[in-house]
């Protein structure tokens, strides 16, 4: 039998077994219960000399893998943000396996360069972009990055790099500025992949300004974010990029994008906006209020790898113009120079990211739109911000918990009246039980707890079910 039609019938157990697991998550605790290098010592210290089973292989998943396994996909997971696996991404990843292309220039697979641009069109009109971030704009266009963190690094990469080019002087300003000179904003909520990122690159951490928002509910104030910069500007440092943030991790606060970015473009500061998490509700025209300013920034990103269904990883970046990107991260070994690159007629993504490879992730986005359809993804959205709604009525309705932040889509914060101890007490004995999964963050010395709706397949009765248990370890509790 040839390893092809053994594939054959490997694959269909495999799907059979993914399709069992997938209609039976609710029957598996949402979080294992293993310690430290459990699955590593249980699974054998030397690798076989000679092939198995792929039987074996599968009962070993269900044995030694699966008590390890914390269960994203479980309608109720409520901790982090979504990270949502659905059939059409799931048929995508394996086909992108199937074909086995590099596509790290057009001539290695021109088919993956031209859906990935396609989709990424896609994905802007739907938003309802700007039309500098197309690709048919000849100057910006959109790129899958692995996560948003890479999103972030690779546009910090550019604008420092736009800034040592003196391409951004201030007029009457001759001399370029060092790297030990360059200033980056952000705040205090911003996801910690912008230090990491200020880290990768070379630039002084020192000269990263996280602002406070203490006093603004989490929300970055243009005014804050202009004293900053002005401030900066006396010290003899050069405000280079500004991050801001629609949907931030801990509370869902969302910046002052439109006043910010505006005085930005006035300024020739890179303006990014990361929004990860809450850009894939401006898919609903309703929500697309969330990102006005963008039309003023220089790159937007978010991960249809959360809400949306396009699995892990796929994370979308648009900038304005792919110049700034290439002066960055373009190099070109002899090995890679071909008739179509020279010509300037295509685009190579190896140039928009940081390493030289790239799969066909393309296809997520592909079948995810064409299997699933937008008025479909819409409503799934929207119905995760209603279960929310709900949730936050059930909190406000019962006087022994408050809601310390507005109600940030699918996210809700909520808490006991008292002090940190009790509230992590309580979170404790919810997850206990392990029949859900929730986390806390921390805002201004204030411990809260983070309810966030929007896994593929909860629904209402879910939510009800875990505010039920919550009540009920409160009442423990509070006893």
């Amino acid at each position: 039998m040839s390893d092809w039609e053994q594939f054959r019938g490997d694959a269909h157990a495999l799907v059979d077994w993914i399709i069992d697991y997938r209609k039976n998550l609710e029957k598996y605790p949402v979080v294992p219960s293993v310690g430290p290098n459990d699955i590593y010592n249980s699974l054998p210290a030397d690798p076989p000399s000679e092939p198995e089973t792929f039987e074996a292989v599968l009962k070993d998943v269900e044995e030694k893998i699966m008590p390890g396994i914390t269960h994203w996909q479980s309608p109720n997971f409520f901790a982090f943000f979504p990270a949502n696996s659905a059939p059409s991404g799931l048929l995508a990843d394996l086909l992108s396996g199937g074909l086995g292309v590099q596509g790290m220039i057009w001539q290695t697979s021109p088919a993956c360069t031209e859906v990935e641009m396609l989709m990424l069109d896609w994905l802007a009109k739907i938003i309802d972009l700007p039309a500098k971030f197309l690709s048919t704009s000849q100057k910006g266009g959109g790129v899958i990055q692995g996560t948003a963190s890479e999103a972030l690094l690779v546009c910090l990469l550019a604008a420092r790099d736009r800034v040592l080019a003196g391409l951004t002087l201030p007029e009457g300003h001759e001399q370029v500025p060092t790297n030990d000179k360059i200033a980056v904003y952000c705040s205090d909520q911003t996801h910690s992949s912008c230090k990491k990122a200020v880290m990768i690159s070379g630039l002084p951490v020192a000269n990263l300004r996280a602002i406070s928002t203490a006093q603004s509910k989490g929300t970055l104030l243009a005014k804050d974010f202009i004293s900053t910069v002005e401030a900066d500007r006396l010290q003899g440092l050069f405000p280079a990029f500004c991050c801001v943030t629609v949907g931030t991790t801990g509370v869902g606060a969302t910046d002052e994008i439109k006043d910010i970015a505006r005085y930005c473009k006035e300024n020739n500061i890179w303006c990014h906006i990361d929004g990860a998490y809450a850009g894939s509700a401006c898919i609903c025209p309703e929500y697309r209020e969330l990102i006005a300013g963008v039309e003023d920034c220089n790159s937007f990103n978010f991960n249809p790898h959360k809400w949306l269904l396009a699995n892990f990883d796929c994370s979308c970046l648009w900038i304005d113009d792919r110049k700034d990107i290439l002066r960055a991260l373009n190099i070109t070994p002899e090995y890679l120079r071909n008739a179509a690159s020279e010509s300037g007629a295509v685009i190579d993504y190896r140039d928009w990211q940081i390493p030289l490879g790239r799969r066909f992730r393309s296809l997520k986005l592909w079948f995810m739109l064409r299997l699933t359809g937008v008025e479909k993804l819409r409503a799934m959205v929207r119905s995760h911000v209603s279960f929310a709604a709900q949730f936050e009525e059930l909190v406000k309705k019962d006087d022994r918990f408050e809601v310390p932040f507005p109600r940030s889509l699918g996210l809700v914060t909520f808490r006991l009246k008292g002090d940190n101890e009790i509230n992590a007490k309580l979170l404790a004995a919810v997850n206990l039980s392990k029949q859900f999964y929730l986390i806390h963050t921390v805002f201004d010395g204030m411990y809260i707890i983070r309810m966030s709706i929007g896994v593929y397949s909860t629904q209402i009765d879910h939510v009800l079910a875990c505010w039920a248990h919550i009540q009920s370890c409160a009442d423990a509790l509070l006893a």
